[in-house]
């Protein structure tokens, strides 16, 4: 039963890469320009909202007011208008407004969905350097507080304090009296006046990115390419290997193409290049090219026979005739589309047993032809 050992060791690769063929995706990184549609989103809450009822026989209104993962929820058991004459009335509950931020050139941020909610496109922007505040310095901070009505914005201000230790604040430095201090951006965020010995604003730290959700619209059927990078293991088919010849002890070894299944497992770095689109509202996100360098390792049977013998420590007989099992390993490059992949191999083989010295390309330099298909996508949701 020469057979069963390659095999179970083929089953257990293929059923151990199926277990662990998972990415883990770092963070696409996009750069942001003025012309994205960038919006700031706020939550105001219990801002109420009037109901008008006709004339009628009895007015009975039963709500409830819940948070669920941070959202109001108002349930509205039953409204029967009044008997006589109009009635008005009101009930509490959060509002969200969108507020126009125009990006500016070359902001680095990454995007992520929502999986329960494809229909906003949000965005992480990148944490500012960290700016130190020493003992000493006396400050305000101040958060921006809305109107539910009109959603306009006023500066709410703290006490003032200095500071008795040294402090480090992600926040981005604003000098007064600059361009800076009349864009969107800065007359939406919260921040601290830093003051001077005379009571004046030295400069200000806004809080920029922190804190806060961003989302960016994209218009029907448009789309904003990013690029990714994570690390992914496979199972690999090498169904084609090229064995170049050489000369040994005054004997010639011909080139040799085997045709071959070598089961094996990849791993590596891929970069891939993505676009998210809006379709009708909802945001896709979609690989359109990937390109992949690592490492490999296979099994495969070849055959020892009195061909591929003719330098082996022991040439084998006409008639005789060994398989044995042989390990490759070596670095791969592949191109990949929608799961399929394809790409070129460099690797080594090594003979497996007793007879591995006999084979002619054992510890040979070879080139091959790689097949391969991410097993997670099998069993990935499609869009």
């Amino acid at each position: 039963m020469p057979y069963i050992k390659p095999l179970l060791f083929a089953f257990i690769l293929l059923v151990t890469t199926n277990v662990f063929a998972q990415m883990t995706e770092l963070p696409g990184v996009i750069r942001l320009h003025r012309r994205h549609h960038i919006f700031k989103l706020v939550s105001i809450p219990d801002c109420p909202k009037m109901y008008n009822l006709p004339a009628g026989s009895t007015t009975t209104v039963t709500h409830e007011k819940k948070i669920t993962n941070g959202k109001t929820e108002i349930k509205v058991e039953s409204i029967i208008p009044p008997s006589s004459g109009a009635v008005t009335i009101s009930i509490s509950s959060d509002k969200e407004y969108k507020i126009p931020i125009p990006a500016e050139n070359n902001e680095r941020a990454t995007l992520y969905l929502d999986e329960k909610d494809k229909t906003k496109l949000y965005i992480n922007y990148f944490i500012m350097s960290q700016i130190r505040l020493l003992p000493g310095t006396t400050l305000r901070e101040y958060t921006q507080t809305y109107n539910c009505k009109d959603s306009t914005t006023a500066p709410t201000y703290a006490d003032m304090k200095t500071l008795t230790d040294t402090v480090f604040y992600a926040y981005r430095k604003v000098m007064p009296d600059t361009r800076e201090t009349t864009q969107a951006w800065f007359k939406h965020s919260d921040g601290i006046e830093v003051l001077n010995s005379s009571g004046a604003v030295a400069y200000y730290l806004v809080n920029r990115y922190n804190n806060a959700k961003y989302i960016l619209e994209l218009d029907n059927r448009y789309y904003v390419p990013y690029t990714s990078s994570s690390f992914h293991l496979s199972a690999l088919v090498i169904p084609i290997k090229v064995r170049f010849g050489f000369t040994r002890n005054g004997m010639k070894v011909k080139d040799d193409v085997s045709a071959a299944v070598n089961v094996g497992l990849y791993g590596g770095i891929k970069t891939s290049r993505y676009h998210i689109t809006n379709r009708a509202g909802t945001y896709i996100n979609n690989v359109s090219s990937s390109w992949r360098l690592g490492p490999f390792i296979n099994l495969s049977a070849v055959t020892v026979d009195s061909v591929t013998s003719t330098v082996g420590k022991i040439p084998m007989k006409k008639e005789d005739k060994q398989t044995i099992a042989a390990l490759s390993t070596g670095v791969g490059f592949m191109y990949e589309v929608k799961g399929a992949q394809i790409g070129a191999f460099a690797g080594w083989d090594f003979g497996m047993g007793s007879d591995a010295s006999n084979w002619n390309y054992h510890k040979r330099f070879w080139l091959g032809l790689g097949l391969g298909y991410k097993i997670s996508d099998l069993f990935a949701p499609k869009e």
